[in-house]
């Protein structure tokens, strides 16, 4: 073939071929119909982030162009797409945009001028009695705030009153701390209050807080709107204890911010131009595939004296079929897929399963690890060196052998097959005995007896009888309910020695004007408090729902002298 771009379609039933070392007699290969098709591939250099989108126009409309495929995003590296269609039917072009970017926002701290590290010491800042700027500690620069209470009932406030804010701007509020003690009673808060031109005052309340254990730790609240009508803001601390033995507490304040943010520069559009690009005729080879089976696209120039070379490296089947693009120019080749002689191993784990059926075998078994299994197949017999008989039973893990001889020992083993035969038979064969009688009895059998009916009908009355243990939704024993049963209800009174018999006598289903109940209890009622609730006939739903609240009568304390109850 000269010029593979003049075939439409091109078939090949190649042989098949073992990519390892001589496999010596093996089954006959099953060939598979390897397709051939002339496309174009297009070649383009890619921009990480960038996306492409390839675009065609055919000899009746040199100037409409039309997307093929969709967008793709570029790697870094050289990307190639395929049309199916014959090289020289159509002109390409890529087009690559460029993402374009929103507004640069950059963030801003209200307070960068206002000594939000304390670097000035405590200009700007209504400080508190327990007070104090120390450059003993900081999270960065020189100075800190630290405040401290060794005892007794204090309290103070830290206060930084922010001059200007933008209405309706988000600011986050956040600031470093460092936790040194934090006694009985000790407390820490801090707040945002936003203040109007007429001096109202907007806040969301305190928020308690605490700082790294003997570490500098970022403290950060949520990002909060400005009012529509805030001219500035008030950021304010507040730490106190109670007059009480170890009400101490001390804490260390760094770099406070109220951040928000500005513009620093306009949105940027996204770009859209066209990069250099490439096509070239191309054959589109394709086969199917195995799951898991390698396969070696191969060419040759010549059949006499094949010398055959790899098209890729080896390519490992999905069980749906694969593809390869090859050069349609040039001395024309002839192409093959190779892929090994499928054998796949015996089975393992072949054992017997009892199963109660008489006069039967089971065999359960592990799916083998070879690739390729298309099925399994059993080999019985009665004697070790003739196993007879066999049975296809695709692709499964256990099968039973009916109809077995009592009394006579059978040999069995298990091998897998595949597209290209049988695999070996495995070193395992079992030996057994069919099943002489069924292994699992029923629970329950035509003469098992049952439960009396708990209705029965008199002519008087109709007369109902069961027996029941009050429980509850997360009922557990009595146990001390923490956060690790936090779910648990148990009410001791409630339920335990809550056993009940219960028998109803209904005269009003036989025309009389009464129901009697009887009840017998596990322990003594202390009240014997008794409800009942009536519902409409056939309306359970209805809202007419009446219920009946009396004293139940202790008859006796034997629980013998009747079942279920006392009368």
């Amino acid at each position: 073939m000269k010029d593979f771009s003049t075939f439409p379609s091109v078939f090949f039933r190649p042989v098949c071929l073992s990519l390892a070392a001589a496999l010596g007699t093996v089954a006959p290969c099953l060939a598979w119909e390897l397709k051939i098709q002339p496309q174009t591939e297009i070649v383009w250099d890619s921009v990480s982030g960038n996306s492409y989108q390839i675009q065609f126009s055919t000899q009746e409309n040199p100037g409409t162009w039309t997307d093929l495929g969709s967008p793709s995003v570029g790697n870094g590296a050289s990307q190639t797409s395929t049309d199916p269609v014959r090289s020289g039917f159509r002109t390409y072009r890529v087009m690559e945009t460029v993402p374009g970017s929103g507004e640069v926002l950059i963030q801003t701290n209200a307070l960068s001028a206002a000594n939000p590290g304390f670097e000035s010491g405590s200009l700007g800042w209504d400080m508190g009695s327990v007070h104090t700027v120390s450059s003993a500690d900081a999270h960065s620069g020189t100075s800190s705030l630290r405040s401290l209470i060794p005892g007794g009932a204090t309290g103070a406030q830290l206060v930084k009153t922010v001059p200007t804010i933008l209405p309706g701007s988000a600011y986050t509020f956040s600031f470093w701390a460092k936790q040194v003690s934090a006694g009985t009673s000790y407390v820490q808060y801090y707040k945002i209050e936003w203040l109007a031109a007429n001096g109202a005052v907007t806040t969301a309340g305190w928020v308690n807080f605490s700082g790294g254990s003997a570490a500098w730790s970022k403290i950060s609240a949520s990002p909060i709107p400005a009012p529509t009508n805030a001219v500035s803001a008030r950021l304010v601390f507040y730490f106190a204890t109670g007059a009480v033995p170890g009400a101490i507490g001390e804490v260390w304040l760094d770099d406070v911010a109220l951040e928000y943010q500005t513009s620093g520069g306009p949105a940027v559009p996204a770009q859209t131009r066209q990069v250099s690009s490439t096509n070239r005729p191309v054959l589109r080879l394709t086969w199917p595939t195995l799951a898991g089976v390698s396969y070696q696209p191969e060419a040759t120039t010549s059949l006499r004296t094949p010398a055959w070379s790899a098209l890729s490296a080896p390519l490992t089947g999905t069980g749906a079929e694969m593809s390869v693009n090859v050069p349609a120019e040039g001395t024309g080749k002839f192409y093959r897929v190779a892929r090994p002689i499928l054998q796949p191993a015996a089975p393992a784990n072949l054992r017997i399963v009892p199963t109660g059926l008489q006069d039967s075998l089971t065999v359960a078994w592990d799916s083998s690890a070879s690739p390729g299994v298309t099925g399994y197949r059993i080999l019985y017999g009665t004697s070790p060196g003739n196993l007879d008989q066999s049975i296809d039973l695709g692709n499964v893990q256990t099968v039973t052998l009916p109809g077995l001889t009592q009394g006579q020992t059978y040999h069995l083993t298990v091998i897998a097959y595949s597209v290209d035969g049988n695999g070996p038979v495995g070193t395992t064969t079992l030996t057994a005995q069919p099943e002489t009688e069924p292994v699992f009895q029923p629970l329950f059998t035509a003469a098992t007896s049952l439960q009396p009916d708990p209705v029965t009908e008199t002519a008087e009355a109709k007369v109902t009888r069961w027996a029941d243990r009050a429980r509850d939704r997360h009922a557990r024993e009595g146990i001390v309910r923490g956060d690790a049963y936090r779910y648990d209800h148990y009410l001791t009174w409630y339920w335990e020695q809550r056993m009940l018999e219960l028998e109803i006598i209904d005269r009003v289903a036989k025309g009389g004007n009464s129901i009697t109940f009887n009840f017998l209890t596990y322990a003594e009622l202390n009240p014997a408090e008794f409800r009942a609730f009536f519902f409409p006939q056939n309306s359970p739903t209805a809202l007419a729902t009446y219920h009946h609240n009396v004293q139940a009568t202790l008859v006796s304390t034997n629980a013998s002298v009747r079942f279920p109850g006392e009368t």
